[in-house]
């Protein structure tokens, strides 16, 4: 729920194109999925290695690609049935049909053309950066020592950063070498990364929780925004420097969440309705611009609150659908993955 209505908001509320805005909040929304992203996974990878002795990296790709792919792939064929037929744009369509096969590899981050972010199926970026994490963070937590795997990530993230910033000259900028360094590495998933690996350790967990106030998650929001406000007056160019901040900010915002004693917050996510939200997230986040272009052909006239308020109701109620009569009945499949279960399978 965290992640998701801020990418709601900025994809709904706010011009879908619009990436130079003070608060570009779709963007922040998917950085902080990405800060809970890599911490889910990595707490349940080294939950399985400490209870199990080791990592089924066969069945964790299996469970993610049931989770992943029947989703993505629906919608994608799904816009490669209605581009021709609805996309009035020839630029468009022809953007859409050169990206295409990076699509279907998850590649889209790195082969997008530069400056063009509001093409056809564009969002699909944060997925192909997370796969691409994923393809390779999971085997090193699985034959690596934590120590030596935190060491590495820091130092892909601080080569990255760097990069990106601008303290390196080299790779030349945008180029294919300059994206694999700094689009290719998802920083904010190191940061949940490093923060599933801190509090798997029950002193660590415990030492950071004596810090925890009331005030921390208020304060975090805060200081995201503020330098979220200082990029925008910047521009997305030269002001990349705030992205560490920024990042910083949304590990501190999960970690409040997670040491969290039973007090309001606890309350917040724990309700039902975010229980719910958090359920068909990934439906809302995959279905939310065709939802917005459907409203916005149908009712093309109408104010723009209007518009988004009605494809917000839109998106919900598909993305509801989608979970219930296609996306649960195949997640079903993952149980049979679950380290547990494979466990009594080969010990019988």
């Amino acid at each position: 729920m965290l992640s998701i209505l801020p990418v709601l908001f900025g994809h709904l509320v706010a011009p879908v194109s619009n990436v130079e805005s003070p608060l570009n909040l779709a963007l922040v929304g998917v950085w902080l999925f990405f800060v809970i992203s890599g911490f889910l996974i990595s707490t349940l990878l080294l939950r399985e290695k400490r209870d199990f002795g080791r990592i089924d990296l066969l069945a964790f790709y299996v469970r993610r690609a049931l989770r992943i792919f029947p989703l993505y792939f629906l919608i994608l064929f799904l816009y490669i049935f209605l581009v021709p037929r609805f996309e009035p744009s020839l630029e468009r369509q022809q953007e859409f049909w050169r990206q295409l096969p990076a699509f279907f590899t998850f590649t889209q981050n790195i082969v997008a053309t530069p400056g063009v972010t509001n093409s056809i199926f564009y969002y699909s970026w944060s997925l192909a950066a997370e796969e691409q994490f994923y393809a390779f963070w999971p085997a090193l937590a699985a034959f690596c020592r934590g120590r030596w795997v935190l060491s590495v990530l820091l130092v892909v993230g601080v080569v990255s950063y760097c990069t990106e910033i601008g303290l390196v000259d080299w790779p030349k900028y945008e180029s294919l070498e300059w994206k694999l360094v700094v689009v290719g590495v998802t920083k904010p998933i190191l940061f949940g990364v490093g923060l599933g690996y801190a509090l798997m350790n029950q002193r660590v967990y415990e030492w950071l929780a004596r810090f925890w106030r009331g005030w921390i998650p208020v304060f975090a929001i805060l200081w995201v925004l503020g330098f979220l406000w200082l990029r925008g007056q910047q521009g997305a160019f030269y002001g990349k420097w705030t992205h560490p901040f920024i990042h910083v900010g949304l590990a501190a915002l999960v970690w409040s969440c997670v040491v969290s004693p039973k007090g309001w917050l606890y309350g917040v996510l724990n309700s039902t309705t975010a229980k719910y939200i958090g359920t068909i997230s990934y439906g809302l986040y995959m279905w939310n611009i065709l939802s917005f272009n459907l409203v916005n052909t149908l009712a093309k006239d109408a104010p723009r609150p209007v518009i988004s308020l009605l494809a917000f109701m839109v998106t919900f109620a598909i993305a509801g659908l989608s979970y219930r009569l296609f996306e649960r009945p195949i997640l079903q499949f993952k149980n049979r993955f679950q380290p547990s279960a494979r466990l009594h399978r080969e010990s019988h």
